[in-house]
């Protein structure tokens, strides 16, 4: 027997030497058994052309075919790889053919005509090939014409040839398209089956792929009119249908064409096409056993249900399908599926192990963060933030996306923590579902070790701390938050982020830093939102690498309630005051100093407080110092540029009202116009008091007069408006958290000012309030109530407590930083219960005239206080700290004096008030500062014919300096026997003496009652216009008269109207108010009496003699000495065109009570 070699089984064997064969027909290919395990990749043609190409794989088929049909498959044959090679092609076509990312098509044609000759070009090979070409396209089953389109394979910017359509197979693949990729560096493109790499030497065939694509091919094959040309083809698939039946029971998908320009894709007329996205992704959803089972009110809005994936996670399952399981080989690498929002997930995303398949889908990497980040020594506030445990140090390592799918409120039932052996552990468990395995739970642990920290050496703060939901209030939710970072930080804050509760995408929130501490190495910066977030990530760089924590404020919340509040606002020159009480039945139950509670703050630093324990046994929780010793400047950085803590007298509040009426502005506040911005360019100075940080501050005062000269001006139009806004933000929040809710459009705010203020600053400070109301409490808010005079305030919050004060004359003296301003009321005329008559009297000498440093205002040492003081220091038992800080303070130039003796007079630890017990001495001058005012009312009541007062009351801060000379007995005699002497008429032996322990807080409380009892002011109506129709008789009414007594010992003077140029010019009139001041310093010293008394009493040696420092003996007064010098200095300060607005009598006094205490200061023996 004769030994043949061939590939297939031939029917004559008895062949020898030469004798011819049997011809070998189609039918022996199908015999062929192929086992030569040659990569289908590596197949080659005997001529090298895209023809025989085609060839080849139609010829790979009709073998496949028949081994399908007589189970006899090689699956690892060089035939098998091709049909595998197709399959994969046509797969990949069928889930992404038409994403233009993916693919590019290029159609090519050529037809037999002479002229396609020419399509290679001259070169001779060219043209023996481009015959073959036009010879193959007049043979079957091109009918005249070849018409192939070209598959471009692209990832980013590469590209590759992978294969063309084909009239035999539909599509074929290129020879060499594998080694290209892997030179251009292509990822792996994964099939529909979980795990299955296509193009690879795993070769898959049909029966082994999706079931709906199964389908789609079974449906492809047989296209009516399809040509014989795909009998290998359809032959392949037919048997395969016939040997896996259960394989083709699938259902067809939504299928549509593949466009590339306007040309959909074909193979000889046979449309290829692709799954519809929506109709593969319902598949998905409905076959899946790695569904999320998410609550009910989660924020997760999408069509279809995630799955919840883990890197080769050991669980059973369908995954894309029924036909397609999961496997635990499938890697779920965060390499490839980067950070992104809940729009790409949604959308964009591809599940692991299936290329081109888009479908949402989580897992671990996108809700554990890399790293944790860790607190500086202090731990969360767990009242105010969420936390998972107590005595909480760090924050959650989770990002702000996993709370799209679990809500807030609901993150223990998902999250939990573990601690031990160095390490903490958080565990997520997340609830998935399918229809074949049910309900279950697939755990994730992510631990965090010392090497995987992130020290956060910082501290933010909320303000305010309150979340509006009612419609009506939802203008209110916004923010500012404040970021105090250290700068020498091994890990620097990049960014911050905040997030609705939805955690779709970032609030725009733009960090803009303020200072940078040098000394202290802190940084600050202020985020402001126009809306409300419910999630803060705080986002670091570790390795190169992102890192963030998530921070869950709780915010209180705000609502509208029924109860009606007043605010009074005492805006004044060196302290301002807020006084409110609630009305009910349209009286107000009781004034009272704003303040804020522990229950009632604002503004909230992440830190949870510790109990600070006092001496006294007393401890409370102390929200300022528990911050730890790696930011223990957060404090003080906090009452300088943001909110105070807690406002009042508890021992917890660092800040209580009265406070410095000033700003605390930016380095870079001055340099635009438009620095208007709260927190960020400026704020209210609470700290100017006690500011102990060695950086220069920029504090401005004088507030209140600023815009005197200059209406227009932006820098200080700027000031006030913060200074306004951030007041009437702490008021609307402190209604808002009220226990029994006050109601903002029923809130009423009222202003006083003092008489001497002019129509026109007073309107330009009304406006600007105005401007804040109406942005901070909303369009619905009610107006500001007209304002009240400062002075005649008072007597409301007296009469509040004592209606008898109304029955007699009743005198205020209010004392302020610039300004003072005196009320006398008449009841003698009084034929009308409810109206009350009064004589309104405002001047500029006040505090200033015994704080400052005369003209040079920065020059301390032009103060005999101050001077003496510094002296004082070096022998006065002031701790460390606090005479560094003053030293500083003292020696410097950048303070005005005044502010500096306010400073002194805020704490007792700086033992300023001292100095009067050390040199009695020093009472001399405020008491001849409150003997001239006494002066002055004694006049002016002479002169207005109105009997001296009954009730004497005091208000403004300026006033407390009366407290360094007279308890309230003394004060009660004093102020009795100076009314008698300068008046020359018996006062009332029933005469008090109304004195608040705190005179500045009455004028605001008084403004408090004022606005309750609606006073109708008939200032406004001097017009002489008839009262409003309906006007009920029994209203109350307030007639004032506001008059200044000039100061002159001639009667016919004072009706005179004057210029300050006239006064200036008049030797005349200059006389007469220099003997108008010897009157009053003969009235003060010659009396035996009182000179004694006033010795004792206040421990004067000789009280008598400082008369000789105004009224030299043997000298000319008008000429030369102290009086001269003042008054002269005062008045060319004025513009002499103006009228006088202000009384001439102090003018004198301005700066000469300056020059006796530098006398005193100068003669005091050390």
């Amino acid at each position: 027997m004769p030994y043949i070699f061939r590939f297939h089984k031939g029917a004559n064997n008895n062949i020898y030497d030469w004798k011819a064969s049997d011809r070998i027909g189609p039918g022996h290919l199908q015999e062929i058994n192929e086992k030569t395990n040659i990569l289908s990749s590596s197949a080659g043609t005997s001529i090298p052309t895209p023809l025989a190409r085609l060839f080849l794989f139609k010829t790979a088929f009709e073998i496949m075919a028949a081994q399908v049909r007589k189970n006899t498959v090689e699956p690892n044959s060089i035939y098998a790889g091709l049909v595998s090679e197709t399959l994969d092609l046509l797969e990949l076509l069928y889930t992404s053919g038409a994403d233009t990312a993916r693919f590019r098509y290029q159609r090519w044609t050529f037809d037999n005509s002479d002229e396609a000759l020419n399509y290679f070009g001259e070169r001779p090979g060219h043209r023996l090939l481009a015959t073959s070409f036009q010879q193959a396209a007049s043979q079957y089953p091109f009918s005249q014409k070849i018409d192939i389109t070209l598959i471009y394979y692209k990832e980013g910017s590469k590209e590759v040839l992978i294969g063309g359509t084909s009239p035999f197979t539909f599509v074929f693949t290129s020879p060499n398209f594998k080694r290209k990729m892997r030179e251009r560096g292509f990822r792996p493109v994964r099939g529909m089956v979980s795990d299955d790499v296509l193009f690879d030497s795993q070769y898959l065939q049909l029966q082994e792929r999706d079931s709906a694509f199964v389908k789609y091919l079974e449906q492809l094959v047989n296209t009516p009119g399809i040509g014989d040309s795909f009998k290998g083809i359809a032959e392949y698939v037919s048997n395969t249908a016939k040997r896996y039946e259960r394989r083709f029971d699938g259902t067809l998908p939504v299928l549509s064409d593949i466009k590339f320009g306007d040309m959909a894709l074909m193979a000889a007329q046979v449309h290829l096409q692709q799954v519809s996205g929506d109709d593969f992704r319902a598949r998905i959803n409905e076959s899946s056993d790695f569904k999320i089972a998410l609550p009910p009110d989660t924020h997760y809005q999408g069509p279809l249900n995630p799955l919840f994936l883990l890197d080769k996670m050991a669980m059973n399952g369908q995954y894309s399908s029924a036909s397609n399981l999961w496997s635990s080989a499938t890697e779920v690498s965060e390499l490839a599926y980067p950070e992104n929002t809940i729009t790409d997930i949604v959308t964009e995303r591809e599940l692991p192990g299936l290329s081109g398949i888009r479908y949402p889908f989580f897992s671990s990497f996108d809700f554990f963060e890399p790293a944790l980040v860790r607190l500086p020594e202090y731990v969360l506030n767990d009242q105010r933030f969420l936390t998972l445990k107590d005595e909480q140090p760090f924050l959650y390592p989770i990002k702000p996306l996993f709370f799209h799918l679990f809500p807030i409120h609901r993150i223990k039932e998902y999250l939990s923590v573990e601690e031990g052996n160095g390490e903490i552990r958080f565990t997520i468990r997340v609830p998935v579902f399918g229809p074949t395995k049910g309900l279950r739970e697939i755990t994730c642990t992510r631990m965090y070790t010392a090497q995987q920290v992130v020290d956060y050496q910082g501290i933010l703060g909320i303000f305010p701390f309150t979340r509006a939901e009612e419609q009506e209030l939802l203008f209110i939710n916004q923010y500012t938050v404040a970021s105090y970072e250290k700068t020498n930080a091994p890990q620097q804050l990049e960014s911050i982020r905040f997030f609705r509760n939805d955690a779709l995408e970032a609030l725009p929130a733009t960090g803009i830093q303020r200072s940078n501490y040098t000394d202290i190495n802190t940084r600050t910066t202020y985020y402001q939102l126009s809306r409300s977030f419910d999630i803060i990530q705080l986002n670091f760089k570790k390795n190169n690498s992102k890192v963030g924590g998530t921070i869950l404020p709780l915010f209180q919340t705000a609502r509208n309630g029924e109860a009606e509040y007043i605010y009074a606002i005492d805006f004044g020159t060196s302290n301002t005051h807020v006084e409110y009480g609630k009305v009910v039945d349209k009286r107000v139950q009781k004034a009272q100093p704003f303040a804020i509670t522990e229950q009632e703050m604002q503004m909230y630093l992440l830190n949870k407080p510790g109990r600070l324990q006092q001496n006294d046994g007393e401890g409370y929780l102390d929200y300022e110092r528990s911050t730890g010793t790696k930011i223990d400047k957060a404090r003080l950085v906090t009452l300088r540029e943001f909110i105070p803590f807690q406002v009042g007298t508890q021992k917890s509040a660092s800040v209580r009202f009265p406070f410095r009426t000033a700003t605390n502005e930016s380095a870079g506040f001055i340099g635009n116009a438009k620095n208007n911005r709260l927190f960020i360019d400026a704020n209210i100075g609470f700290l100017i008091d006690e500011d102990q940080l060695s950086d220069q501050a920029m504090y401005k005062t004088d507030l209140k007069w600023l815009l005197q000269k200059a209406s227009s001006d932006s820098f200080n139009i700027n000031r006030i408006s913060l200074f306004a806004r951030e007041l009437l933000l702490m008021i609307r929040t402190k209604v808002l958290l009220e226990e029994s809710h006050g109601n903002l459009k029923k809130l009423r705010i009222i202003l006083a000012f003092p008489i001497s203020m002019g129509e026109t600053l007073k309107n330009k400070l009304i406006g600007i309030f105005d401007q804040q109301r109406l942005e901070v409490l909303g369009a619905d808010a009610l107006p500001l109530a007209s304002p009240v005079t400062e002075s005649i305030a008072p007597y409301y919050e007296l009469k509040s407590k004592n209606v008898n004060i109304q029955n007699d004359n009743f005198c205020n003296i209010d004392i302020g930083g610039g300004t003072t301003d005196i009320v006398l009321t008449k009841t003698e005329d009084s034929k009308d219960s409810n109206q009350l008559q009064c004589y309104c009297s405002s001047f500029r000498f006040a505090g200033r005239q015994l704080w400052s440093s005369g003209v040079n205002e920065y020059q301390s040492s032009d103060n005999g206080f101050v001077a003496y003081y510094k002296h004082f220091l070096l022998k006065a038992q002031v701790d460390n700290e606090n005479s560094r800080n003053l030293e500083r303070v003292l020696n410097g130039s950048s303070i005005k004096t005044e502010d500096i003796v306010g400073l002194l007079f805020s704490s007792p630890e700086y033992k300023f008030k001292e100095i009067f017990a050390d040199k009695p001495a020093f009472r001399v001058v405020p008491l001849i500062h409150y003997a001239a005012i006494l002066f002055y009312i004694c006049r002016l009541s002479t002169w207005k014919q109105i009997a001296l007062p009954r009730t004497v009351s005091f208000s403004g801060k300026g006033s407390e300096y009366i407290n360094l000379l007279f308890n309230d007995a003394d004060l009660k005699g004093f102020t009795q026997k100076m009314l008698g002497i300068f008046s020359g008429k018996a006062t009332r032996n029933d005469f008090i003496i109304e004195k608040s322990s705190e005179p500045k807080v009455i004028t605001a409380r008084g403004a408090v009652y004022y606005a309750a009892d609606e006073v109708s002011d008939e200032d406004g109506n001097e017009w002489g216009n008839v009262p409003l129709e309906g006007q009920r008789s029994n209203d109350k009414k307030l007639r004032k008269e506001n008059v200044i007594y000039k100061g002159f010992r001639t009667p016919a003077y004072e009706e005179r109207p004057m210029s300050y140029g006239e006064l200036m010019n008049s030797e005349e009139l200059y006389r007469d108010l220099i003997d108008n001041h010897t009157d009053f310093f003969n009235l003060l010293f010659d009396d035996t009496g009182l000179v004694d008394t006033i010795n004792r009493k206040l421990e004067i040696s000789n009280f008598a003699q400082y008369k000789r420092f105004f009224l030299p003996v043997n000298t000319d007064v008008y000429q030369t000495g102290v009086l001269r010098d003042s008054f002269k200095a005062t008045i060319k300060g004025l513009d002499p065109n103006d009228q006088v607005d202000d009384s001439p009598f102090f003018f004198a006094l301005n700066y000469a009570l300056i020059e006796l205490s530098k006398e005193i200061a100068k003669t005091a023996q050390i």
